[in-house]
């Protein structure tokens, strides 16, 4: 892959969070905040549009990453925590820090993949056009909240564009 591809990716990539994170600052002074399952109770000392990615299911990843499995949180798969947990251990920050870090970085190979394997059949303007609406689709929020989807979304792209190019043990070890 050359890199005017992987700048393109990387502009797509950048201009629509940052698009998303202006739009949250924009929301926060007309929707209220409620209390309830919000990322400052995981991070009290981190500032709004850092905590505001890990509401409700972030608080409980984060959780997870730092305490284990306790009360009621063992509805949640184990592998997204676990990665929160083993990069705090080597890089000393904030979990929430990790979490929205870990989920970008998957997201970004997600879009990494789905570029070349929609290249291959389609070609590289229906390929660019399959990454703007992955990045510019209104849920896309949720590929840098401290989610899974993003590394959901990564596992489930990258083994068909490894099985397509025959690399079959790459493909099952996703």
């Amino acid at each position: 892959m050359n890199l005017r591809i992987i700048k393109k990716l990387l502009a797509y990539f950048l201009i629509s969070r940052v698009f998303f994170i202006l739009f949250t600052l924009i929301a926060s002074f007309y929707i209220p905040l409620r209390d309830g399952y919000i990322g400052k109770q995981v991070a009290p000392d981190a500032p709004y549009l850092v905590w505001v990615w890990a509401n409700f299911d972030g608080r409980h990843y984060i959780d997870i990453a730092v305490k284990g499995y306790e009360n009621t949180n063992f509805a949640f798969f184990p592998l997204y925590p676990v990665l929160i947990s083993l990069v705090g251990y080597i890089i000393p920050v904030a979990h929430i820090y990790i979490g929205i870090f870990l989920s970008l970085v998957f997201f970004f190979l997600a879009i990494y993949y789905i570029y070349k394997i929609t290249k291959i059949d389609y070609g590289e303007k229906v390929a660019t056009l399959a990454v703007a609406a992955c990045n510019f689709v209104p849920f896309s929020f949720f590929y840098h909240s401290v989610y899974t989807d993003s590394l959901f979304l990564f596992l489930s792209v990258a083994p068909f564009y490894c099985a397509r190019k025959g690399n079959w043990w790459v493909s099952g070890i996703f």
